[in-house]
């Protein structure tokens, strides 16, 4: 589990740049685009890598993803914001 903050909120700004938690400690990374929805990229670590080749990783999927429901794993630490590029 990623350090969870309980005053964090969601960032819909276009290239916020985000790394989830899930199965089995699998670390995956989502971008917000520019029409709020997040792009998840084909790709997945064991812990969080340079910025770099995340970026370079194709897209897998755009899905939209609801503002609460990003504040919500923020604050639990399932998700944590990495920046926006």
């Amino acid at each position: 589990m990623f350090k969870g903050d309980p005053k964090a909120r969601a960032d819909l700004k276009s290239g916020t740049l985000y790394a989830l938690l899930g199965e089995q400690e699998w670390v995956y990374y989502g971008q917000v685009t520019s029409d709020k929805a997040v792009g998840f990229f084909r790709r997945r670590d064991r812990k969080i890598v340079d910025i770099e080749p995340i970026l370079t990783s194709p897209i897998m999927s755009v899905v939209s993803v609801g503002y609460p429901s990003i504040t919500r794993a923020l604050r639990i630490g399932r998700w944590q914001k990495l920046g926006r590029f």
